[in-house]
Order: structure tokens, then sequence, then C-alpha cells
């Protein structure tokens, strides 16, 4: 991480990207290029520029599925945060929390949900 370090803009937590990282072995196989039993097979007869673009696309889809479950996480914290509120509005008792906490909470869950509809009217635009 240390290597990217300068071409980081707001980048998440170290502990996040520590805890949500992923790794996958790849060999060279006869045949279409594939995942199979978490294994990436690249076809052994593709040319180098194919090979190029068919690493990238797996290494595109792994760095998507990281951001997923770094979302995940963030979208986890933020309900366990909240979570009292149902259950005391459920129980019939009067919250006790000031505006500026309401205000406050409302913007991490927009926040979140900002940075998950840039990403993904980014990979839509990337699809074409």
């Amino acid at each position: 991480m240390e290597l990217l370090s300068n071409y980081l803009t707001g980048p998440y937590a170290p502990n996040v990207v520590e805890w949500e990282n992923e790794t996958m072995p790849y060999a060279y196989a006869s045949g279409h290029s594939r995942l199979q039993h978490d294994i990436i097979f690249l076809d052994s007869k593709s040319t180098d520029d194919e090979l190029l673009l068919e690493k990238y696309a797996f290494s595109d889809a792994m760095s998507l599925s990281v951001k997923l479950a770094m979302w995940e996480t963030a979208l986890d914290e933020y309900v366990k945060s909240v979570q009292w509120v149902p259950q005391t509005l459920k129980l019939g008792r009067t919250l006790k929390i000031s505006k500026k906490q309401v205000l406050q909470k409302t913007g991490e869950l927009i926040s979140l949900r900002s940075c998950v509809c840039v990403c993904v009217r980014h990979c839509i635009q990337r699809s074409y």
C-alpha cells in the first residue's frame, strides 16, 4: 500500500483496507479465460494484448468486489449506530436525540449513498 500512497485521493482507513482485500491465484490453461474454483484461468493461446485486457477485466472485477465489501461494512456500522431508534419508537418511548445528531446521522447516510451512486455511474460509463 505504501507504493500507492502518493497517488491516493481520500483513502480508506488502513485497517479497513487490510481487512477488505482479495488475492486470487491465476494459471494459464487451454480454452476461454474463466474463474473456476477461486482460480483465474487465462487462455494460453491468447495474444499478449488479449491477456492484458483479460487480466485488467479480472482485476477490475476484484476491485469492485472490494469496494462493495467496504460499503457493506460502512453501512453495517451506520445501521448499528442507529438501530436503537426504531427499537425505542417500537416500545413507544421518547427519543432522546438532538436535532444536531439527527442531521449528523442523515449526513453520514447521504454521504455513503453519494459514494455508491458515483461509483455506480462510473461503472455504467465504463461498460460502454
